[in-house]
């Protein structure tokens, strides 16, 4: 076999034919981001054969984050060739093995995996030997054993985060090495098990790494349907519950499944949380209610003063509707007597709905509590008017929420204007087109929708269709995400033609939608060019999908979105989803796309890290001063410092002003150390360092740090 540096000699991205520095250094510092930031678009251009790509994270740890890519099925340059397929694992391996700045690994592990087989030896020496590796999100997508693997996971001693992840029977050796890890960890605070499937045994191992575990802060378990047996239905769960000295979030679910003793799971875990001292936020899925887990959840609000959130949703099944709408449960009232709660989530049908009249008068009296939320079910829908106006008579509406999922169009009730519901759906077969033209003409004058899913008949899109859903989407100033659907079927001979393009033009002159989903049939080129602008035009549009059964119409799509698209600065996701077809071009044009949304989302991440004081290096503050000059860029900041937009605005002037002097700029930009002096001239004209603020500023109007051409990072 070919040594990794003879293999890597002659690499070289695909489409831009540039060559692959391997020998490039890390250079991350505390202060400062790894050189290999600028070179992201050639590595991932390279990166891109194994489904992966390098992007930056948020905040300090790591700085960048190595994450597997759902890339659309289309051919690659050089399939096949077997020392491409050397050459990019060589690189990963050697990346993994050799910088630090690398912090997260989000992987799918299976026999197919391009990164774990069959190089998964050399990738897991490379992390067992990177301590710097602190978030570790491992799918596994097989039933094979992954050894190497599973050996690699137990020696990951400096790992912050877990994820482990597994859609069949997962590896025999995953839960010894998770037990080992638990037992021996110095740093490990999060651990997440999103679909746990375990024997008795390895349940047994677990619950005892868990109990003698000293760093866990946040633990979340949701058991699935096909798990041998629970993991928290037993003394032993609770025990450590009650006895944990470090954990701080608790997140449980138990999957649905109607029998004898399913309530049991349930008692165990309410009877451990009720004596936890440590743990200050629980959220639990599918809690049986009954009249020992309603005593329980009784005694928490009465007698545990350390929870701060609490999200509790109850199983809905026949009998538990049954058993909820005769019984009062005795929660309500040590619910009205707790005065440490700060948040609160409950389902509807925990109790009668009357009762709902004196929890909102709870709520809107308790000066503790912040945010209750309500889930309301479909099986409760009917009392939403009874709920909405028992809310407005309490005075409790401000910080008080009805959840109440989707509206089906056709399949519920009809609620007057869908007044409690800001996501509206229409599922072919469940609708009749009257009642979706009715629909959309109440949506023109609402103000509360959000989201709007449609799935329409082919046969039935005609122009008069067209035109009311174009019309909405003109007038519409709350919509934020649309999905527009029309099957794939034959027409009738005498149908005549449907045409988008009165549905595409509404686009251009929407002003709110920030999500686009089209799934198109009979679209004419004509209309999937214009598609493709008023995504790539819009102001407001961060992320789109576009699904056509016909391949060629997709190629089109992303040739013409692809054109100028650098000059994009909101796009932040963009899929596409078509028949398997060998097109390299049409990857090349959709990857141009791809990277553009990666550029702009690392922006994002990097102006929130340097506005929070995150991080206060050169690549950050500059990417700050191209956030700034747009709005759609700003608006995510906001979300990722989780503040107001009239907050980031404030928070982005004052970052901006903390390097605006000739001095911080110029040692931000890597030309002085402390500050700016120039040798005197001959002639005695004017130096840099003579002017004044204002001459300055004036300067700085034009100038940006990108403009300063930064020195190359020594080793």
């Amino acid at each position: 076999m070919a040594t990794p540096e003879a293999c890597l000699r002659n690499a070289r991205s695909w489409f831009s034919g540039s060559p692959i520095d391997f020998e490039l250094a890390c250079t991350v510092t505390d202060d400062e981001a790894c050189q290999i930031v600028r070179h992201l678009p050639v590595w991932n251009e390279f990166l891109y054969f194994l489904n992966y790509e390098l992007r930056e994270s948020s905040g300090t740890s790591g700085h960048l984050s190595l994450v597997d890519i759902d890339y659309p099925r289309l051919s690659r340059p050089r399939e096949t060739d077997y020392d491409t397929w050397l050459q990019v694992n060589f690189l990963m391996n050697k990346l993994l093995a050799t910088h630090r700045c690398i912090g997260t690994l989000d992987l799918k592990c299976s026999f197919s995996s391009r990164i774990l087989h069959p190089y998964e030896y050399f990738f897991c020496d490379a992390l067992r030997t990177n301590p710097s590796i602190k978030t570790l999100k491992m799918n596994f997508l097989d039933d094979h054993e992954h050894e190497n693997v599973c050996a690699a996971i137990s020696t990951c001693v400096k790992l912050e985060r877990l994820e482990l992840d597994h859609s069949l029977r997962p590896p025999e050796g995953l839960f010894p090495a998770l037990s080992s890890l638990l037992r021996t960890t110095t740093a490990l605070t999060v651990l997440k098990m999103p679909q746990l499937q375990i024997t008795k045994q390895q349940a047994d191992s677990l619950l005892t790494a868990l109990r003698e575990n000293t760093t866990l802060k946040e633990l979340l378990i949701s058991e699935s349907p096909s798990s041998k047996v629970s993991l928290v239905n037993r003394p032993g769960f609770a025990q450590y519950l009650k006895n944990t000295a470090t954990l701080k979030t608790l997140s449980v679910g138990v999957a649905v499944v109607t029998g004898c003793g399913h309530e049991n799971r349930w008692l165990w875990i309410l009877d451990g949380i009720s004596e936890s001292r440590t743990i200050t936020e629980v959220s639990l899925r599918n809690v049986v209610p009954c009249e020992a887990s309603s005593a329980k959840i009784a005694k928490i609000f009465a007698q545990n003063s350390v929870l701060r959130s609490v999200h509790i949703i109850f199983r809905s099944e026949p009998s538990d509707l049954r058993f909820t709408s005769v019984h009062n449960w005795d929660g309500l009232e040590a619910f009205t007597q707790n005065e440490t709660l700060e948040e609160l989530t409950l389902s509807s049908h925990i109790w009668p709905v009357k009762q709902w009249a004196l929890f909102f008068a709870a709520v809107a009296r308790k000066q503790n509590l912040r945010k209750a939320t309500v889930a309301v079910t479909r099986e409760n829908r009917r009392l939403l008017p009874q709920l909405r106006s028992f809310l407005g008579e309490s005075g409790a509406q401000a910080k008080t929420a009805l959840d109440t999922g989707c509206y089906f169009l056709g399949s519920e009730p009809d609620l007057p204007h869908y007044g409690a519901f800001s996501r509206v759906c229409a599922f072919r077969g469940q609708y009749t087109t009257r009642e979706l033209f009715q629909t959309l003409e109440h949506a023109t004058s609402l103000d509360h929708i959000t989201h709007l899913f449609l799935q329409i008949k082919v046969v039935d899109f005609d122009k008069s269709l067209s035109s009311a859903i174009s019309k909405y989407v003109k007038v519409t100033s709350t919509l934020q995400e649309l999905r527009l659907s029309t099957n794939w079927s034959p027409l009738p001979n005498n149908h005549p033609n449907r045409s988008w393009n009165i549905i595409v033009s509404s686009f251009f002159e929407n002003k709110s939608i920030k999500q686009l989903s089209v799934s198109a049939t009979y679209m004419d080129d004509e209309d999937v060019e214009r598609l493709a602008d008023a995504v790539k035009l819009s102001k407001v549009i961060r992320g789109a999908d576009y699904l056509n059964e016909e391949p060629k119409k997709s190629r089109l799509f992303f040739r013409h979105l692809s054109a100028d698209i650098a000059d994009n600065y909101r796009i932040l996701r963009v899929n596409f989803f078509t028949p398997t077809e060998r097109d390299s071009l049409a990857f090349r044009d959709w990857y141009a796309v791809w990277e553009v949304a990666r550029r702009n989302s690392d922006l994002i991440r990097r102006a929130a890290a340097f506005v929070s004081s995150a991080r206060s290096d050169r690549c950050c503050a500059s990417a700050l001063e191209r956030v700034a000059s747009h709005p759609a860029l700003r608006e995510e900041v906001a979300k990722l410092c989780s503040v107001d937009e009239a907050e980031a605005a404030r928070m982005i002037r004052a970052a901006l002003l903390s390097f605006q002097s000739i001095e911080a700029f110029m040692r931000l930009a890597g030309v002085v150390r402390q500050r700016v002096e120039c040798h005197p001239r001959e002639d005695g004209r004017l130096q840099l360092h003579d002017l004044n603020e204002y001459c300055w500023a004036a300067l700085r109007r034009y100038l940006t740090l990108s403009d300063v051409r930064e020195s190359p990072a020594r080793p």
